[in-house]
């Protein structure tokens, strides 16, 4: 690895296997749930790390299930390829590697991709949908129809497929709020994404330090400190510090201004008007961030929370 590139960049979706870090727990509990054919509704804040988990499942999920029978697909709903119930259906019908008898159009879409479904399963196959940013479907200005909810349900009811998806809402809340008139909602387990964990058994702060600093970046002593006293249990904010850290061995910042870095940067990526949001951070911020969405209360520390980390400065794997 080049040691003089920053590699703390990621501010969205992780894309490389070898760069996430943590969610274990969750990832058995999602995959407990797939291998059976059911379905998740995965709900967290913001930038907490949907996206990436989802991502990561696409990438690992045979290998972690120790079966081929499975094909994940990852559906980013922001992607103009999944805008209507039309592209969204070719495009899951394309990623099956299967040829319909003729081309999908409106009026047929969920039919020719329900007949893939078929046609995929024969040999024992498994789809699973991993949707990302659902929330998309279910605005107002949506072209998605009730059938295509119904057809998805009825699909999943059947074990054709599993689904997966990510919102900040439960697919419930949205229901409730009108969003979404089917009943698709009520085949979901809802499954919720805080941040990393930290516990008696598992600090996964501490895993994130020591997979993506130890082994690849050989910190000094005042580095480590200064990572272990403001990495937080919010993924985002640990990639800010870190990216920070690393960023001060060309810049040589005292660490007053360093912190004013991190601050500066993490305050840009949250500002909202969501309560729930800044409920949140005020909680999982670094102490010497103040300033969130215009609030200027003192952030409580996170320090506490922390266990002693053994480990060697520079360990090798």
């Amino acid at each position: 690895m080049n040691t003089t590139t920053n590699p703390f960049t990621n501010r969205s979706m992780i894309v490389n296997e070898s760069d996430f870090v943590g969610r274990e727990a969750e990832i058995a509990e999602l995959l407990s749930r797939v291998r059976n054919l059911g379905s998740v509704s995965i709900v967290g804040e913001r930038r907490i790390g949907k996206s990436s988990l989802l991502n990561h499942l696409c990438l690992t999920g045979n290998k972690r299930l120790e079966c081929d029978d499975y094909r994940f697909i990852y559906i980013d709903l922001q992607d103009a390829r999944y805008s209507t119930p039309l592209r969204f259906c070719k495009s899951v019908i394309k990623m099956l590697n299967i040829t319909p008898d003729s081309l999908p159009t409106d009026e047929d879409c969920m039919c020719k991709l329900l007949d893939a479904l078929d046609e995929f399963g024969k040999n024992g196959k498994i789809c699973v949908l991993l949707i990302d940013e659902f929330e998309i479907v279910t605005n107002v200005e949506h072209k998605f129809s009730e059938e295509f909810f119904d057809s998805l349900r009825s699909a999943a009811n059947q074990h054709k497929l599993s689904i997966v998806t990510s919102s900040q809402l439960s697919l419930k809340e949205l229901t409730d709020k009108g969003r979404i008139v089917s009943p698709f909602w009520n085949i979901f387990a809802n499954q919720n994404l805080g941040g990393f964990v930290v516990s008696d058994n598992t600090n996964e702060i501490h895993e994130f330090i020591s997979k993506l600093w130890l082994n690849r970046l050989k910190p000094s002593a005042d580095e480590l400190n200064f990572l272990l006293s403001y990495c937080s249990v919010h993924p985002i904010i640990s990639q800010i510090v870190s990216y920070w850290v690393f960023e001060n061995r060309r810049l040589n910042l005292d660490e007053d201004k360093l912190k004013k870095k991190i601050e500066d940067e993490t305050t840009s990526y949250f500002r909202s008007n969501n309560a729930k949001i800044i409920k949140w951070l005020k909680t999982n911020m670094p102490p010497f961030i103040t300033t969130v969405s215009d609030y200027s209360e003192k952030i409580g520390k996170i320090g506490k929370q922390l266990s002693p980390l053994s480990i060697n400065i520079g360990a090798k794997e």
